[in-house]
């Protein structure tokens, strides 16, 4: 049946539905207000990936544009979710907070954060991410991002007062020798000079040994040039032969 009956007694009357409107690129809000204007109504609302149509816009629709539509037929709707993959944003030099949204809105996920130190960065913005910005990744993709945290200024410090050092003391004035010490000295003396007196005595001991040994020797070597200068004895003359 392609029309719509009214019924109005005792005469029945039967009326042609309405054309189904162009619904493709409109939002779900644009599409019901559209099939509203005609006298329709949105029915079950699906979606799925897209390459073409930006996310939350409507792909498809059946009946398609264009077919008249009895009254009690609802118009099905598909919503797309935007591109199977999606880009990943450049994240550095944002705070924890741009992070966020930035991947919310390409339908990624944040791993972490991390922090770090890095000098010259300011603090508390994104320095690294491990996804190149620009990279096509699936939805849902986990980006590990690190975020810069520069260390803590110390607090000044009050000196530490120091405590007055005490002059050396004075060396104390030499106690007077007792009887003991002045006879400990004298015999100290003693023992040094008898030391000294027996070390010169074997010195001069061991160079009278060394002379007499030195004259020994010259003697022996005399004796023995002696022995080898004199003529050797000449052999006894025998008989003449007849």
């Amino acid at each position: 049946m392609t029309g719509v009956q009214t019924c109005a007694l005792p005469i029945c009357t039967l009326r042609a539905g309405p054309r189904a409107p162009q619904l493709m690129g409109l939002s779900l809000d644009a599409a019901k207000a559209k099939l509203h204007e005609v006298e329709l109504r949105s029915g079950e609302v699906t979606s799925e990936w897209s390459d073409t149509i930006a996310r939350g816009m409507v792909v498809r629709q059946t009946p398609e544009a264009g077919v008249r539509v009895p009254a009690e037929v609802l118009v099905d709707l598909v919503l797309s979710k935007g591109p199977e993959k999606t880009v990943v944003p450049d994240l550095t030099g944002m705070d924890l907070a741009g992070v966020k949204a930035a991947l919310a809105a390409a339908d990624l996920r944040l791993s972490g954060p991390e922090t770090a130190q890095q000098p010259g960065q300011p603090d508390g913005v994104a320095i690294y991410q491990n996804v190149t910005a620009g990279t096509s990744v699936a939805r849902g993709t986990k980006v590990h991002v690190v975020i810069n945290k520069r260390p803590p200024v110390p607090a000044p410090t009050e000196p530490t007062p120091t405590e007055p050092t005490e002059p050396p003391a004075e060396p104390a004035a030499d106690a007077p020798k007792t009887v003991d010490d002045v006879a400990g000295s004298v015999v100290g003396e003693v023992v040094d000079q008898v030391m000294e007196k027996t070390a010169e005595k074997g010195r001069e001991l061991t160079k009278k040994g060394i002379e007499a040994a030195k004259d020994w020797s010259r003697e022996k070597l005399d004796e023995f040039k002696n022995r080898d200068a004199k003529p050797a004895p000449k052999a006894a003359e025998g008989p003449e032969a007849p």
